[in-house]
């Protein structure tokens, strides 16, 4: 037997220690069902390449009896219990190409034996409460293709080793705490694809370069990104950049995907993002106001844009409104009076959009994308089959599944 695929069976029960009794297994994958326990130690005993146990109910540390299992090259622990450091013992596993470890429980450093993986090429701690510094023997991992280290507790500044990394097509770094930093030395990332730095507390201007990425397509600064000719997503939002966007932005053919929310740019937005089929989020920013009279907000808008708040003359806001969430204009009587509800059951969100109602009482804003999911599809609308409000079908279909329910309507 060569491998053991179990996958999304919704098995119960423990991992079996008795498959170090299958000499020729090779794979083992029992992702998606829901088995508990911990990895049994025997396992350190087989000569297995890969070990998926991803979406499961696993807990306990990771045994450091892994690190015996030198023909390791696949090891997907995601989205279980699993707690503790990580063994130093991981750093043993010369040949592992894949460690993923996302959304688990894990703590502590990130141990220094873990340079070692010299032919690892995608490397995943995201969601987890690891503490420390991105360690710069990260440098040391010249295969690197993909590396993500999203709400993972490791604290900034991204070192300046990262640039190293020359043949990264993923970077995705967020929340981190730590000092505050200038864009990151991203120019050697020439086959860059997706770019996050989001909320990693970067400052100062966006480097001229990153507007000069020909293949670049998604485009995320809700942190940070540098120079890439082939990147695809970019999201430096909720730093602290400065300066303004480039009028000129004719190398962004492919651009498809802008978030720059939350930041401090300037300045006028240039006509690509207000003319072209993107996916834009501006909000939060100071940039100059974009009023009706101008060219680029007559013809061709791009409906996809988020300008909410974008400008600091922006400051319009309504003290009361009544939405009939998910269905259409509706009047009902309420005490004494009738109350008029605006519908939004034709009010699409999107990865970048700001709707605002017909009697401007209300906004809609929206923005984000799943990067993993391989659909261009933006947004999911829920429309009432029945004749109410949102309130009343709540109350009906979901207030038996909730001990609480909190409506704000200002």
């Amino acid at each position: 037997m060569c491998y053991s695929v179990l996958k999304g069976y919704s098995l119960p029960g423990m991992l079996p220690p008795e498959l170090v009794e299958l000499q020729y297994l090779r794979e083992i994958d029992f992702a998606y069902n829901y088995l508990g326990g911990t990895i049994p130690h025997e396992w350190a005993s087989t000569q297995l390449n890969s070990i998926s146990l991803l979406a499961n109910r696993l807990s306990g540390e990771i045994p450091k009896e892994l690190g015996n299992i030198a023909s390791l090259t696949y090891l997907n622990l995601e989205a279980n219990k699993f707690s503790g450091v990580l063994p130093p013992e991981l750093g043993d596993l010369i040949n592992l190409k894949t460690l993923m470890l996302s959304s688990n429980q894990f703590f502590g450093n990130l141990p220094t034996t873990l340079a070692g993986l010299i032919n690892i090429t995608d490397f995943r701690i995201n969601d987890n409460n690891f503490s420390g510094p991105i360690p710069d023997f990260i440098q040391n991992w010249k295969q690197l293709t993909r590396i993500e280290m999203q709400a993972s507790g490791l604290e900034g500044p991204i070192p300046l080793s990262i640039s190293l990394l020359d043949k990264l097509t993923e970077l995705r770094i967020s929340d981190m705490t730590g000092k505050s930093q200038g864009f990151p030395l991203l120019n050697n990332m020439t086959g860059i694809i997706n770019l996050v730095l989001r909320n990693c507390n970067i400052s100062g201007e966006i480097p001229a370069y990153i507007w000069k990425m020909k293949e670049l397509e998604m485009l995320f600064l809700c942190c940070t990104h540098g120079h890439v000719s082939d990147i695809v997503v970019k999201d430096v939002s909720f730093n602290k950049l400065v300066g303004e966007v480039p009028s000129d932005l004719s190398l962004a053919k492919a651009l498809n995907y802008i978030y720059l929310s939350g930041n401090l740019l300037s300045g006028n937005i240039p006509d690509l993002f207000l003319k072209k089929g993107s996916s834009i989020d501006l909000s939060y920013n100071n940039f100059s106001w974009q009023g009706p009279e101008q060219p680029a907000c007559q013809e061709n808008m791009n409906l996809n844009v988020n300008l909410y708040r974008s400008s600091s003359m922006e400051n319009n806001y309504a003290c009361s409104f009544h939405v009939n969430c998910g269905g259409d204009d509706l009047t009902i009587k309420e005490s004494k009076r009738k109350v008029f509800y605006e519908g939004d059951a034709e009010v699409e969100g999107g990865t970048a959009k700001y709707f605002r109602s017909k009697n401007s009482y209300w906004d809609l804003s929206s923005t984000g994308d799943f990067m993993d999911d391989n659909n261009d599809q933006t947004c999911v609308i829920l429309k009432l089959s029945h004749q109410g409000t949102y309130l009343e079908c709540i109350l009906q279909l979901a207030f038996p599944l909730f001990h609480s329910l909190i409506l704000a309507i200002a």
